[in-house]
């Protein structure tokens, strides 16, 4: 449901583009060891760059770290809390259009059909080439509407 493979693909590409990015991944079965994991993160030169943090409890303090959240779902999600989460943390989202995520982000260059990762590739991109101040303001404008 959450199609990491696509999230990875995605992110390994904008590694490649953006050097000094990291990438933080957070859930149930997202660690190191496991099999879809090992073997997506296999690339060398991602050695250090993707964390793999696993169920965590303190989703407020991680949601205070990102420059930007990504949702790749495939399928399944009904309204997807943690987009609203990070937008109310002046987080700006970038997620694929399932459920209501579209609706939430309300930003046609910030939402991208599932299952493809060139897409999401492209719209991460498209938003970290932005001035750092433009980022920022799209987090402050995305918080302001969902926190009304």
């Amino acid at each position: 449901m959450k199609d990491h493979a696509t999230l990875i693909d995605a992110l390994m590409t904008v590694a490649r583009s953006h050097g000094s990015t990291h990438f933080l991944l957070a859930g149930a079965n997202v660690e190191l060891g496991t099999p879809v994991f090992t073997k997506l993160l296999a690339a060398p030169e991602m050695t250090g760059r993707f964390h793999l943090l696993g169920v965590r409890r303190d989703v407020p303090d991680l949601l205070a770290a990102l420059d930007l959240y990504v949702q790749s779902s495939a399928f399944g999600e009904g309204f997807p809390n943690v987009v609203a989460e990070a937008m109310a943390s002046a987080v700006p989202a970038i997620v694929t259009n399932v459920g209501d995520a579209a609706l939430i982000v309300d930003d046609s260059d910030r939402v991208v059909t599932p299952r493809n990762s060139l897409k999401l590739a492209a719209a991460n991109e498209n938003f970290l080439s932005q001035p750092w101040k433009i980022r920022t303001a799209i987090g402050q404008r995305d918080r302001e509407k969902n926190c009304q």
